[in-house]
C-alpha cells in the first residue's frame, strides 16, 4: 500500500521494545551470568580455602582479597596540612532601572 500523507504509520516494531536478536542476547548473557554463580558457589569452599593458603603464604593480594570482603574497602583519606588562600571576589550587581 502506498504511503498517503496523513495517515498513521502501521506495523513494525512498537517504540521502545527491543530487537528480538537483543532479547535473545541478553537472555544468553543472564543464563551463562546464571551459570557461572552455580559453579563459583560449587567451588566456593575451595576457592576460599586456596585464598587462605595463600595469605598465609604472605601473599599480600590475597590478604587485601579477604579483609576488603570481611571488613568492606579502606577509602582513601587524604591529609593536607599547610596554609590554603583563596581569593575572595565579590560581585555587586545593582539593578538598572528605565526612569529618568
Amino acid at each position: 500500500m502506498p504511503f498517503i500523507k496523513g495517515r498513521k504509520k502501521t506495523g513494525g516494531r512498537k517504540k521502545n521494545s527491543k530487537n528480538t536478536k537483543t532479547i535473545k542476547r541478553e537472555l544468553q548473557r543472564r543464563l551463562y551470568e546464571n551459570f557461572l554463580l552455580r559453579e563459583i558457589l560449587k567451588e566456593k569452599g575451595n576457592i576460599v580455602e586456596a585464598l587462605i593458603a595463600e595469605a598465609k603464604k604472605g601473599n599480600v593480594g590475597a590478604t587485601r582479597e579477604i579483609n576488603e570482603r570481611l571488613l568492606g574497602k579502606v577509602k582513601e583519606q587524604i591529609e593536607h596540612s599547610g596554609k590554603v588562600e583563596v581569593p575572595v571576589v565579590s560581585i555587586v550587581i545593582t539593578p538598572i532601572s528605565n526612569e529618568k
